[in-house]
């Protein structure tokens, strides 16, 4: 979908790099200085970004995946659809088929080559997106995948869709994507304008940063850095962007009373001058390339 206004996923190489807290904060900061944003919660297997704010209303609707399904009415046990699984979701006898939901993605192979139309394509439950507007005003989306589903990455699109879809197409979407570079990542940056990447200046920091850019260049994002958790001297992170020429947006520093204070799950920046600056920094870098349409690397 075309929209006016930009999309922005934020993401980590890891887990518990930052990538939330910026996420709702960034979101929060640009909501109170009028820009118009909205924030989505992609890391639909463990959604929190809901857990920093108060809404005024949500709203929560089903969401589905196509998986395949036999009629046994219909079937001739020619076994055609036999072996054609890339998944192994299907297996076929002369006296049954059967076909596992949880290894089925949905491809409809089996479904074509059946000259009987013993199999189907038919939707299933897998989780549910809430459509949320917080007290102050700010709109949030979020998926929640079910117990007991195994593909997370069909959530992850449905929920992006329906954020583009049902939010105004001069509003930002802010994304906060599954950490890693795993499926459900790829689904979330795979339509997004840019990925602002957020890394702890560690050598294991440096290391799942690098896989980062490794999938982002080959999918095409264009995306920047910001620096969490920084400290003087802890300059990898730094020294690696500036071999690979990929601009660093912001950088927030270590702060044990931060930490203290993101522990109880609330908006801080209004508390900490620093981390407002180090906002206010990120925000001017994304703004000032978009307008000049060069939005990161």
């Amino acid at each position: 979908m075309n929209r006016k206004a930009c999309s922005i996923a934020i993401s980590s190489g890891k887990g518990g790099a930052g990538k939330t807290t910026l996420s709702v904060h960034l979101a929060d900061f640009w909501h109170a200085q009028k820009l118009p944003v909205a924030l989505v919660d992609a890391d639909v297997e463990e959604p929190n970004d809901a857990l920093f704010f108060s809404f005024a209303r949500n709203e929560s609707h089903p969401s589905f995946r196509s998986v395949a399904k036999w009629d046994e009415s219909l079937c001739a046990h020619c076994l055609r659809c036999k072996g054609t699984c890339a998944f192994n979701a299907l297996l076929a006898s002369h006296q049954k088929v059967v076909v596992y939901d949880t290894l089925c993605h949905g491809c409809g192979v089996c479904v074509h080559l059946c000259p009987h139309k013993a199999l189907l394509m038919s939707p299933l439950q897998i989780g549910s997106i809430t459509d949320g507007m917080t007290t102050n005003g700010l709109r949030v989306v979020s998926g929640t995948l079910d117990v007991g589903q195994e593909l997370a990455a069909p959530l992850v699109h449905n929920t992006v869709t329906f954020a583009q879809e049902h939010i105004s197409e001069e509003t930002i979407l802010l994304l906060d994507t599954a950490p890693g570079v795993s499926c459900s990542f790829v689904a979330a940056v795979e339509s997004v304008d840019a990925v602002i990447l957020i890394a702890e200046p560690t050598r294991f920091g440096r290391f799942d940063l690098e896989l980062a850019v490794q999938a982002l260049t080959k999918l095409e994002r264009p995306f920047g850095v910001v620096i969490n958790k920084y400290e003087p001297g802890l300059d990898c992170i730094h020294d690696y962007c500036s071999s690979q020429s990929i601009p660093i947006l912001g950088c927030i520093h270590q702060d044990t009373d931060i930490a203290r204070a993101l522990s109880e799950g609330s908006i801080i920046w209004k508390d900490f001058p620093m981390l407002s600056k180090a906002l206010e920094s990120i925000t001017n870098q994304v703004l000032d390339r978009k307008r000049k349409q060069v939005l990161l690397r």
